[in-house]
């Protein structure tokens, strides 16, 4: 081939390239030619527009599709959505090097990018307003400390919704005698004052780190070690502290009651320790973060039991097992727990180990007292 390549204005036979801003013609043709001669030549992987339009729909849809599937993740799905559009990058720029075929690139890059963006947008606002939700609910049911160490986890705090093993401290507790008690007073009288107990009652076992899973009636259960444990003996004395601490409660609003002419209440508190199963359980109308399993039987059963041994606080023997050196107990022996094979073994709970008796004394007095008037 011939022709010229001098750069004079007169001439003019430049053009600009993709590496070259201004070519000579004649090596444009030549290079041109070259390609040709030597198979290499450049073409567009995709000829047809329409089809073009279609891969690019496709390619895009079908990454924003995958995005969706994979685990809703709000930082992780940004970085994957960037790294499928670096992927597909690479994988055009391979077909270019090695084919000499081009694909479609920035098109798609540039939509996978906005796509992973715009994810990573709705997840984070829908994180946020799901973590307002979960919070608003946990703290009234969950000391504010346990709250904040689920909120930690970040995106593994909805892992703790789903059904799973753990042990955990159950303690169950209801008002003695209050069927009785509904019959003698006004209904607006009886909420008033039930609320009054169940409000001190909850707030001893938030401050104790425990969780109130559920009102039923006048009973309260709680647990310690879930949804988050602290620990089998942190979770254990937990358990104890908090049952003391109503113990305590209780007895200042007899006082309260008593200077003010009411009904004083008493009740009885029964503690397990063991597995069981903890997660979102319920309906599609209503569900609740709730435990289940024999662990809870049994604390709902031992409760009921401190009416036949006539104490305030039954603990078991798995529990006590954990807690021996802590505490001081009254063994009252073992017992069958009705819808369980065998016994249990149970005690009185006295209190801290080197703290003063006599408040668990004067409870005891009062209830028997409270017991002989009931009978009569």
């Amino acid at each position: 081939m011939i022709g010229t390549t001098a750069d004079e204005q007169n001439i003019g036979d430049f053009v600009p390239t993709p590496i070259q801003l201004n070519m000579p013609g004649i090596e444009l043709h030549a290079n041109a030619i070259a390609t040709l001669m030597e198979g290499r030549s450049i073409a567009a992987a995709i000829t047809n527009p329409r089809l073009e339009g279609l891969f690019v729909f496709v390619l895009v849809g079908g990454t924003a599709i995958l995005l969706y599937k994979l685990p809703r993740r709000t930082a992780a799905s940004l970085f994957w959505g960037l790294g499928m559009a670096g992927v597909w990058v690479g994988l055009a720029f391979l077909g270019y090097s090695s084919a000499r075929l081009i694909f479609p690139i920035a098109v798609p890059a540039i939509a996978m990018t906005l796509n992973s963006f715009s994810y990573f947008t709705a997840l984070f606002i829908g994180d946020q307003i799901e973590k307002r939700r979960f919070r608003s609910t946990l703290e009234r049911y969950v000391a504010a400390p346990v709250v904040q160490e689920i909120l930690k986890q970040h995106d593994d705090y909805q892992e703790l919704l789903k059904g799973r093993k753990l042990k955990a401290a159950i303690l169950f507790s209801d008002i003695r005698g209050f069927t009785t008690l509904s019959s003698q007073i006004s209904p607006v009288r009886l909420v008033r004052q039930l609320n009054r107990y169940l409000n001190d009652m909850v707030e001893v076992i938030l401050d104790a780190g425990g969780t109130v899973d559920k009102f039923i009636g006048d009973a309260v259960m709680a647990e310690f070690g879930c949804p988050v444990s602290e620990g089998e003996e942190t979770d254990a004395m937990n358990a104890i502290r908090a049952a003391l601490g109503m113990r305590k409660a209780l007895h200042q609003l007899r006082e309260e009651w008593r200077q003010e002419e009411r009904i004083p209440l008493f009740n009885g508190i029964g503690i397990n320790y063991g597995e069981l199963i903890a997660g979102d359980i319920g309906s599609q109308r209503r569900r609740e973060y709730a435990v289940i399993g024999d662990a809870v039987n049994v604390a709902s059963r031992v409760e009921g039991l401190t009416k036949k041994f006539g104490t305030d606080i039954l603990i078991t023997d798995s529990l006590y097992q954990v807690v021996k050196d802590e505490v001081e107990v009254v063994s009252v022996g073992e017992e069958e727990v009705r819808g369980r094979a065998g016994t249990v073994k149970l005690y009185s709970l006295i209190g801290l180990k080197g703290e003063s008796p006599q408040l668990y004394q004067q409870v005891q007095r009062d209830l028997q007292e409270f017991l002989q008037q009931k009978e009569s």
